[in-house]
């Protein structure tokens, strides 16, 4: 094979000429092939050359491009500069055009603006420096509002008497220690031979607690006696006269020294005179004789004669004492002289230390005071306990008739544990400083006393409760509080369990009697029915913390209290404790949070304006007397038919229209003759009346509560199925209380089951004998009818088949009883469908009968007010209250309706019986008279209301009662005949022959002046019933007046210029109640600095409920930016600090 293109021949096959030829053709074919080759190197040196110079050609060409490029590039980048230089030179015009252009813009709009706003922006201007330079000085008071307390809680809150703080303090309490040693004084110028003596606030007897002098108090013990042991001989007392060494005394000597220590210097002298004759009882005498003045005991000490027929007196006096209560003058004289000696026993009994009792105060002070006192505590409660008796342990003070001890809690501290044997028990007072243990005594002796003073025999209570035999005497046993004419708040404390009162969250068992613990413990829902005074608000409130104890660790558990009253709701919340669980409130208050809070049914909106409201005052005087002013039918009688069984009775809301049908009401079976006490002659009539009322109603747009509660029973019952988040959240109830159950209607009470926990969830209470209310008739049947609607069968053994009852009064002394009771009479003898007749009630201690002023001059009556009886009450009928306010002059003047559900110390009754209606005064007549048969209680309707007044009006009194008329009158003159001759029923050993009440003098009356303690209580009541939302304006003002008048007599200018405060700004409502809030621009100025003004007063007194509503009643009178400044800044602050 051959290379280089050639043809591949087999040698082999190959001729010579065909060998010769390829040899030939080779050659030739090498020939051309080197030719070719030569031609080749010739073309390649021509073309390297022309390829040299194309190379030389292009570079050149390169050479001039990238010059020519280079230079473009320098003009390119010439152009480029200049472009980015012209650019930003039109740019920075441009910018300059629209900023001049803006500028011009914004300059043309503002001036267009100003032109168009500049009135609105000179006016907010003007606003701003008005509102600042009147509201300033208020906004800068606004900050410090904060705290708990505000307005007249917070002077409460300082000044109440009640809490165990203010003890620790010198002298709050000096008044009232004064008003407790003059009632000592005072029954050595009484005279012995009367009837019923009562003294101030002192023990049994007339002669109060009795305070023992000791010879010794200034003296101390020589050396080498101990304190426990025996005093040494003085001596036999001197002769008639003077002292031995002792100068005498003269007015000029004891002008120099100090009170207290004058008392002291004439006893040193006045004792051993005394010893002479009355060994014995020459301690008692002379502390009672000490109590007199000084010019008065100087004379005893210069006259023989005088001091011997002073003793006599007292003597004589003591005599009656002791006979009357069965006791020996030893017993009330022998108090040992020998101090600081511990007793090996008390009083010969047996102490039961497993369990012993503790008040409210010692509660108070271990949950409050320091952690090492509680353990200290502990410690001396377990070391009386295991029995020891040292004389740190068990200390008997000396000079008082009840034996109390002293414990030495901490001797650093100095504070001291004060306790009582009573019966088997301990009652451990007051946990309190060295400094106060004297006053503290002498309050707890002083509450002994007033418990043991005149109590009513064993056999007399016994006859009165229905039982022949006596009952206990641990049952009737009850315990004063020694701040308060109240009773004792007691807590049960286990030995076993002692330990536990060291832990913070302690929180012992209250102490309750059998018949209370019978009361609280009952299961499912109670009514509680008892005359006034019994005791029934305490049991609620023991049934609120026995509840809380026993069911306020589960998470859902809720509680509220309702009542009419707004002082008693606050009485119960005081009493119980406030909790985040538990709310009390008036009723009113209630309807209008469940108006507040229930969804609207079908989107509508709330259409009970209170402007539309009819009550029974303006359904009298709008529809019935325009339309029935000849109708024999009394308008009470149609409201109480309308209120109580066509609209508010249970069966009328079963209905689908929600009102009685006629057939219901005119057939007397279906309502039944005792429940319905209407004559059935009279139905159709009031039904055809009640049929014209309400197209009246409608006609006009108007309601009355039947309506309101209604509907809110309606958005109830939606609420649960369709919101029942809503309804337990924010509704429900665990626990309902009720007070004054009486005055609701059987509507109302459903209202009651339908926010409870159910049928067996409800505490109710009342006395059927205070049903006031206008057209409400109240029976326990008509509570059970309620429970059964809401119960069901299933349920209805949580209802109660019978009513407690309580009959014991803790309030009223059997002399005022006595009275009160003769009206209850007279009341179940001719209206015996009126109210459920209890057994009758009876008080705890005997008392002075009523007096009666016949035909009493309002000047002499003006001026007894503002002498003798100071601080008295006056009740009348609500009408003619704020005339005979005006007319005496004195401003502690109520309506009976008023003061329901209140308490006084001294009630006078005025014209109770002279201002009754033309109409009635000869059925009064005839009826206290007994000349009335038994239809009496139909033709005279009107008359059951007023017998529910006078017995009312008469319960509200606690010591003293009068009653007065101030002219002749039918019905007045026969019951001055018949109050002072109808024969008492107490026990005929005290009143045999007494007639009910006694004729007075008013020249003869005994000063009974308030203290400055009482006084000022008394004005912190009435102010805070002032800020009630419950009542109008005008009687508002007339709560302050009596607040003032309080203030006044007890010279308290703080509380005094507080209670001017919040009257100016009432007064000031009240006078503007009706402007046009469209009033001239001069009118609207003179308002706000007048707001302004009242304001700054408010705040500087700490009013805030009052600030607040002032400032929304203000409010229409103001601009838009004050409103909206006074809301950011003062009104919503208030509400955030002082919790409004």
């Amino acid at each position: 094979m051959t290379s280089r293109g050639q043809y591949t021949v087999d040698v082999c096959m190959l001729t010579d000429r065909e060998i010769n030829a390829q040899e030939d053709i080779c050659e030739f074919m090498w020939a051309c092939h080197s030719l070719r080759k030569v031609r080749e190197i010739v073309a390649r040196s021509v073309i390297s050359d022309f390829a040299w110079r194309c190379i030389q050609r292009e570079k050149a060409k390169n050479a001039i491009s990238s010059f020519i490029w280079h230079h473009h590039q320098q003009r390119k980048a010439r152009k480029t500069i200049a472009d980015l230089v012209w650019r930003a030179i039109a740019t920075q015009r441009r910018v300059r055009l629209r900023g001049s252009a803006t500028t011009v813009q914004r300059h043309f709009r503002g001036h267009r603006a100003r032109n168009v706003h500049l009135a609105s922006l000179q006016q907010r201007l003007k606003e701003m420096r008005h509102f600042c330079s009147i509201w300033k000085r208020s906004l800068d008071q606004v900050p410090a509002l904060v705290g708990t307390f505000s307005g007249w809680a917070l002077a409460r809150e300082k000044m109440d008497l009640k809490r165990v703080e203010v003890l620790d303090e010198d002298g709050l309490l000096s008044d009232t220690d004064g008003k407790l040693d003059q009632a000592l004084a005072d029954t050595l110028h009484a005279k012995s031979d009367a009837d019923d003596i009562n003294v101030g606030r002192g023990g049994p007897g007339p002669y109060g607690r009795g305070r023992k002098f000791n010879p010794q108090a200034r003296k101390m013990p020589p050396q080498g006696v101990s304190p426990g042991g025996p005093v040494p001989d003085q001596g036999a007392p001197p002769a008639w006269g003077p002292p031995a060494e002792q100068p005498q005394l003269t007015p000029a000597t004891l002008a120099s020294a100090s009170p207290e220590v004058q008392k002291n210097m004439i006893g040193e002298r006045l004792y051993p005179l005394i010893h002479n004759t009355q060994p014995e009882l020459a301690g008692k005498i002379t502390g009672m004789l000490l109590e007199m003045d000084n010019s008065e005991l100087l004379h005893f000490l210069e006259s023989p004669e005088a001091l011997r027929a002073k003793i006599s007196e007292a003597l004589q006096v003591l005599d009656q004492h002791q006979a009357e209560e069965g006791e020996c003058a030893a017993e009330l004289g022998n108090l040992s002289l020998e101090e600081n000696k511990a007793p090996t026993d008390l009083v010969g009994r047996e102490i039961d230390w497993s369990q012993f009792l503790v008040t409210s105060h010692v509660v108070k002070f271990i949950r409050n005071g320091d952690p090492k006192y509680r353990e200290i505590f502990v410690k001396r409660m377990k070391q009386l306990g295991a029995g020891e008796r040292s004389y740190k342990l068990q200390k008997p003070l000396k000079g008082f008739e009840s034996v109390i001890y002293e414990v030495y809690l901490e001797q650093k501290s100095g504070f001291r544990i004060l306790w009582t044997q009573e019966a088997e028990s301990i009652v451990v007072w007051f946990v309190a400083k060295h400094k106060n243990v004297s006053r503290l005594a002498k309050l707890i002796d002083d509450a002994k006393n007033r418990t043991a003073r005149q109590q009513l025999p064993s056999t007399f209570v016994s006859e009165l409760d229905g039982n022949s035999a006596s009952r206990p005497a641990a049952t009737r046993e009850i315990l004063l509080d020694a701040l308060g004419n109240v009773p004792l708040k007691l807590y049960d404390v286990n030995f076993d369990s002692i330990e536990d009162v060291a832990n913070a969250s302690w929180a012992p068992p209250m102490h309750l009697t059998e018949e209370e613990r019978k009361v609280v413990e009952t299961k499912g829902t109670v009514l509680l029915l008892g005359r006034s005074g019994t005791g029934k608000t305490v049991c609620i409130c023991n049934r609120l913390e026995f509840d809380r104890q026993r069911l306020g660790h589960k998470p859902n558990f809720s509680q509220r209290f309702v009542s009419r009253s707004a002082k008693l709701a606050r009485y119960v919340e005081n009493a119980v404790g406030s909790s985040s669980a538990s709310s009390f409130s008036t009723f009113n208050t209630l309807v209008r949070e469940l108006d507040s809070l229930l969804p609207q049914l079908d989107g509508g909106t709330n259409h009970f304006n209170s402007s539309h409201h009819v009550d029974f005052s303006r359904f009298n005087r709008n529809f019935y007397a325009e339309h029935y002013s000849q109708n024999c039918i009394s308008a009470l009688i149609c409201w109480r038919a309308i209120r109580s069984f066509l609209k508010g009775s249970i069966e009328a809301f079963q209905n689908a229209n929600r009102v009685l049908s006629r057939e219901h009401f005119v057939v007397s079976e279906r309502l039944g003759k005792n429940r319905c006490q209407i004559p059935i002659e009279l139905r159709e009539a009031i039904f055809a009346i009640f049929v014209h009322y309400q197209q009246w109603m409608g006609e006009n747009k108007l309601w009355d509560d039947c309506d309101r509660v209604g509907a809110l029973l309606r958005r109830i019952e939606h609420a649960k199925v369709n919101n029942s988040s809503v309804f337990e959240e924010q509704i429900r109830r665990s626990k309902i209380y009720v007070d004054e159950v009486q005055d609701y209607t059987q509507l109302e009470i459903l209202l009651f089951f339908y926010i409870s926990g159910g049928p067996g969830a409800l505490f109710l209470a009342g006395d059927p004998a205070q049903s006031v209310v206008e057209g409400t008739d109240f029976r326990f049947e008509e509570v059970r009818s309620v429970g059964f609607y809401v119960a069901g069968k299933e349920r209805r053994h949580l209802l109660p088949e019978k009513p407690k009852i309580v009959n014991t009064n803790f309030r009223s002394h059997a002399g005022i009883l006595n009275c009160a009771g003769a009206f209850l009479d007279l009341l179940f003898d001719y209206f015996p469908g009126s109210a459920k007749q209890l057994k009758k009630d009876f008080g705890l201690f005997r008392g002075a009968r009523p007096g009666v002023f016949h035909n009493v001059e309002p000047q002499q009556l003006s001026t007894l007010l503002k002498v003798s009886l100071q601080g008295a009450v006056i009740l009348t009928h609500d009408e003619s209250a704020s005339q005979w306010r005006d007319v005496l002059g004195h401003p502690l003047v109520y309506g009976i309706r008023e003061s329901k559900g209140l308490e006084f110390k001294s009630v006078i009754l005025l014209d109770f019986f002279g201002e009754i209606p033309a109409g009635l005064q000869k059925p009064w007549r005839n009826l206290l008279l007994q000349r009335e048969g038994p239809d009496f209680g139909a033709r005279y309707p009107e008359v059951e209301t007023h017998l529910k007044l006078a017995y009312t009006a008469i319960t509200r009194c606690i010591e003293q009662l009068f009653i007065a008329e101030t002219s002749s009158s039918v019905a007045g003159d026969a019951a001055m005949r018949w109050l002072t001759s109808k024969k008492s029923e107490l026990t005929e050993e005290q009143t045999v022959g007494d007639a009910l009440c006694t004729h007075n003098n008013v020249n003869d009356i005994e000063s009974m002046a308030m203290t400055v303690d009482e006084f000022s209580i008394a004005g912190i009541d009435n102010a805070e019933l002032a800020e009630s939302s419950e009542i109008d304006l005008k009687q508002s003002i007339s709560y302050l007046d009596r607040a003032i008048y309080c203030f006044t007599k007890a010279q308290n200018q703080n509380l005094l210029s507080k209670a001017r405060a919040h009257r100016r700004s009432l007064e000031w409502r009240h006078e503007n109640g009706h402007m046009d809030s469209t009033s001239p621009a001069d009118l609207s100025r003179i308002v706000e600095l007048k707001v302004a003004k009242l304001t700054e007063a408010l705040l500087r007194e700490d009013l805030c409920s009052e600030c607040v509503n002032l400032l929304i009643f203000a409010a229409p009178f103001l601009s838009s930016y004050t409103q909206k400044r006074l809301e950011g800044d003062m009104i919503s602050k208030i509400r955030i600090a002082a919790d409004v």
